[in-house]
């Protein structure tokens, strides 16, 4: 995720400090630096460890095996030959330039050498005070600054530690503060993922010994927006599509920062994270903060808690009417995908994939997209408020005149797509938006099209009759309980019975 044309000369981005947690990959982005230059540009390169078992733990464990698998690398640096004084674990030569790993606690590795690309790993480790000869990381960028801005690189890359005093957390409050951006696959809207938005159900038949009622299987990553709850695998597929966007001027120095919700690693899934968070809290509460510590440092960053306050507000049957009432301005395919929406309760990539020929027995047979759930919609299902039941609908989409094998369509072509090809699922959400300011609905908060689900589920449960948490596809009732939430635009009604 890194881009690593910011360890190249190409780049004018002198410092660049990479805060993460301790499970994003951040040790090998050194290493993909260091190995982009023997190929590209060769020059002297130094890498800082705080401590020399760290620097022979990185040698063995990474960037040995990196090179090893890199053709192109390994005739360059052949790690594995004996006796070559140019391959030594601390010192790797190659033409025109080498690799030194140092350790802050050498004040003549951090004094005697100079080199245009310098590195240091985890900056809150490194000594501060080198035999009473001065900060080790001070006296390393002295060996740098004799190079032109074109040339030289400084990389800070660590997890912070002590907040007010982290080195890595004031390296990056210095840069361009970049952050990644990761994108709702429902509403499309991008947030940088956090711990806040982590849910799970508390619903265990027993109580266990260390997570009580919690279950971990069920543990999703709710977007902040819609509410969109996502599995693993959503969420893997999500960060793949995310982008770096800075937050603050840049001023010569490029940072960047990640948690471990972004890490792909099967340790990072959301049941091993939400396993560590309760037996960390199981702790806090004897008294030892030292797991919860160890925590908070991966995924949830101590020192920066910035959160999303922008939630999306529920969608309601009054401003759907309104929506579709404009829908035609926007595209003629509009009002049916919105009817379709509203009446079976699904999702965006579910409606852009439904085929007219998914239909057995009385009912539409479909996979949802995001989650891969197979539902059996009863074509009779009928919502009361519209006047409409799911055959009604299916067969207004049919009625367009183009043949088609999607239900939605395209009904007039255009540059990107003929007459009854599919609609691209961004699509669905840019129309209903500009259908949504044409009926005055604006806002940062303003509805989305993933908004139909909730409205969905609202209107069945006030019409009675419908299993909702299986027409929308939902597998526990902590997300079914998500989506019926109005978010306060409803009271809550207490319901008595007649005596």
């Amino acid at each position: 995720m890194l881009d690593r044309r910011l360890l190249l000369p190409a780049s004018r981005a002198a410092p660049v400090p990479l805060r993460s947690s301790r499970s994003c990959r951040r040790t090998t982005c050194s290493a993909s630096g260091s190995l982009s230059r023997p190929g590209r540009d060769p020059c002297p390169m130094i890498i800082m460890f705080a401590k020399e078992k760290s620097a022979k733990k990185f040698n063995l464990e990474k960037f040995e095996p990196m090179v090893e698998v890199t053709p192109r690398l390994s005739a360059k640096l052949p790690v594995h030959a004996g006796r070559d004084k140019n391959n030594l674990w601390d010192h790797k030569t190659f033409a025109r330039g080498f690799l030194k790993f140092i350790t802050s606690n050498a004040p003549d590795d951090v004094k005697s050498t100079p080199a245009p690309v310098v590195a240091v790993e985890e900056p809150d480790d490194a000594n501060q005070n080198v035999r009473e000869q001065g900060d080790s990381i001070t006296l390393l960028e002295e060996r740098n600054k004799s190079y032109s801005d074109s040339r030289r690189k400084v990389i800070f890359g660590g997890t912070p530690t002590i907040d007010g005093f982290s080195r890595i957390a004031q390296a990056y409050e210095s840069s361009d503060q970049r952050r990644y951006l990761v994108p709702c696959p429902d509403c499309g809207e991008e947030h940088e993922l956090a711990w806040d938005n982590v849910t799970w159900s508390e619903n265990a038949e027993a109580p266990h010994e260390v997570f009580g009622l919690a279950t971990p299987a069920s543990a999703r990553y709710a977007c902040p927006f819609c509410g969109s709850l996502w599995d693993d695998t959503a969420r893997f597929r999500a960060v793949r599509r995310g982008r770096w966007v800075a937050t603050a001027a840049f001023h010569g120095v490029a940072g960047f920062r990640l948690n471990e919700l972004v890490s792909p690693f099967p340790g990072s899934r959301l049941a091993e994270l939400v396993k560590k968070r309760l037996v960390a809290e199981k702790a806090l509460r004897a008294g030892d903060d030292t797991k919860m510590r160890s925590f908070v440092n991966n995924p949830a960053d101590a020192t920066d808690k910035a959160k999303v306050t922008v939630k999306r507000r529920r969608l309601t049957f009054e401003e759907f009417q309104a929506i579709y009432e404009k829908a035609p301005q926007v595209a003629l395919w509009l009002q049916n995908a919105m009817l379709l929406a509203l009446v079976s309760g699904q999702d965006r990539s579910t409606i852009a994939r439904w085929e007219r020929s998914f239909q057995q027995d009385g009912h539409a047979v479909l996979t949802r997209g995001k989650t891969g759930v197979r539902i059996a919609i009863p074509l009779e299902l009928r919502m009361d408020v519209l006047g409409m039941s799911l055959a009604d609908v299916i067969a207004r989409c049919r009625s367009t005149g183009i043949v088609s094998k999607y239900l939605v369509h395209h009904i007039r072509p255009n540059v990107n797509a003929p007459k009854g090809a599919a609609i691209k699922i961004k699509t669905f959400t840019s129309k209903f938006k500009e259908a949504r300011d044409l009926a005055g609905i604006t806002g940062d908060d303003a509805p989305t099209f993933h908004e139909m689900r909730s409205l969905t589920k609202r209107l069945y449960m006030e019409q009675g009759g419908v299993d909702t948490k299986a027409l929308l596809g939902h597998m526990t009732d902590a997300i079914a309980d998500l989506y019926a939430n109005s978010r306060g635009l409803e009271p809550l009604k207490v319901k008595i019975s007649k005596r």
